[in-house]
């Protein structure tokens, strides 16, 4: 007799189509255990109602002796279910390294696999009991909206989406879906060990449960502690589409007096969204690091957070990428665009030499910033197209020198058009307004010349 009502192929696929709408081929990660195989059976059924791709994949994390032997197991599973599988090995793993550092590792190569295999989205099978897990791992450590809003269904990561379609599933009905199928599945016996703070957790959860916090109530406050968190993001996004300035050239001017007379929560949310766009992060600054660079802007001083730096003046607040912060980046052959230090698309000439990177601008950049009013600080940070040592295009123009056609992705994401540069119309930013518009106000060239530090 089964344990729980197993997960039906109909109830799956209207959570999945919910989230992977418009993705193309998907991957699913599988551990082994009995939440990512039922979720790689019925990614598996999804799939072929669609004629779409499944790939799946398997971390050895290595940390310990018979991981290798689990990996090549669920292997074997995967072929048995005509799933095509892959084995991703963290090969540089320390023994008995912390769960944070094994699950950054199996991220890190989970998202590289999908990259390298055009998959659009990873599926991951947390379920309601991981949800709940998590609220109560948060509220240990004095989390705020932010993180007792737990995991969401969809989120971006490095380009790829990472998908969860279970999360309002419980667990015991992620096995009965296992047994009722007759696939088999492993357990790893670290997570219930009492030394690792999961497995102390987890001892708890029976007794937390009896005085009303069950798994269903733990996930219904993350879902909405998640709808405050958003209602707070809205409102900061409001002030930074009514006092920000963004301008194409990758930097931001926040008007200091609204910023100061907002409601400090908003304010430091503005400020918050703000650095993770011009410093291009995929993950915005801690809460206390945020409010003590507000803090300082605000008195009038300097501040350096996230990448970004930060200049105030009398009236305004202005965040530039930080110089020594862009890394060069080197493309495949044949790339056509790249996205360069998580702010500029890059369209990338032909008939480039191998080798070739886009990287910053740098000290280059003083003379012929100048000629177009846009700030050193701002210049110094554009992407330019480098060969070794030698500058094969610039980001903006100069006589006799061929020129780089980039877009600042700012706060929209939506399509836009490349920055153009000709001697008659310096720059010609035909789409950057209409994307910087989605939140901020995009700075004329006007106002980039006359407050420009």
């Amino acid at each position: 007799m089964l344990s729980a009502t197993p997960v039906s192929p109909a109830e799956f696929a209207a959570a999945l189509d919910r989230l992977a709408d418009g993705a193309g081929g998907l991957a699913v990660a599988v551990s082994g255990g009995p939440d990512s195989t039922a979720l790689a059976l019925l990614a598996r059924d999804w799939a072929r109602a669609r004629g779409s791709a499944l790939l799946a994949l398997t971390v050895d994390h290595r940390l310990r002796p018979e991981s290798a032997v689990e990996a090549a197991l669920v292997a074997r599973r995967m072929m048995a279910l005509d799933i095509p599988h892959r084995i991703l090995v963290w090969s540089d793993a320390v023994p008995g390294a912390a769960h944070a550092a094994a699950r950054e590792a199996r991220y890190d190569l989970l998202l590289d696999a999908c990259r390298a295999a055009g998959c659009d989205g990873l599926l991951l099978g947390h379920t309601r009991d991981d949800q709940a897990e998590t609220v109560l791992w948060r509220l240990a450590r004095g989390s705020g909206p932010d993180g007792l809003a737990a995991m969401a269904s969809l989120r971006v990561e490095r380009g790829v989406r990472l998908l969860r379609p279970l999360l309002d599933v419980a667990k015991a009905r992620l096995i009965a879906t296992c047994e009722f199928a007759g696939v088999e599945f492993v357990t790893d016996p670290s997570n219930l060990a009492p030394r690792h703070a999961r497995g102390r957790l987890r001892a708890t959860r029976a007794a937390l449960a009896a005085e009303g916090m069950t798994d269903e109530h733990l996930a219904r406050f993350a879902t909405r502690t998640a709808a405050m968190r958003d209602a707070l993001d809205r409102a900061a996004g409001r002030l930074v589409a009514e006092a920000a300035q963004v301008s194409p050239f990758g930097f931001v001017r926040i008007d200091r007096p609204a910023l100061a007379s907002a409601d400090p929560e908003i304010a430091r949310r503005a400020l918050a969204q703000t650095l993770r766009r011009v410093g291009g992060r995929e993950h915005e600054a801690g809460f206390e690091a945020v409010a003590v660079a507000l803090g300082r802007v605000l008195g009038g001083r300097p501040a350096t957070l996230a990448g970004c730096v930060l200049r105030p003046t009398e009236a305004s607040v202005s965040v530039f990428r930080e110089a020594r912060g862009p890394a060069p980046l080197v493309f495949r052959p044949g790339a056509r665009t790249v996205t360069w230090d998580g702010r500029f698309e890059v369209l990338l000439p032909p008939g480039l030499p191998d080798g070739a990177t886009v990287a910053p601008w740098g000290a280059g950049a003083s003379g012929s910033a100048a000629a177009h009013g846009v700030p050193n600080a701002a210049a110094r940070t554009l992407p330019a197209l480098w060969h070794g040592t030698a500058m094969v295009r610039a980001p903006l123009f100069r006589p006799g020198a061929a020129q780089l056609d980039w877009r600042f992705l700012g706060f929209g994401s939506g399509p836009s058009s490349y920055g153009v540069a000709s001697e008659a119309s310096p720059i010609m930013y035909s789409g950057d307004s209409a994307q910087c518009s989605a939140r901020g106000r995009p700075a004329s060239p006007d106002e980039v010349k006359g407050k420009g530090p």
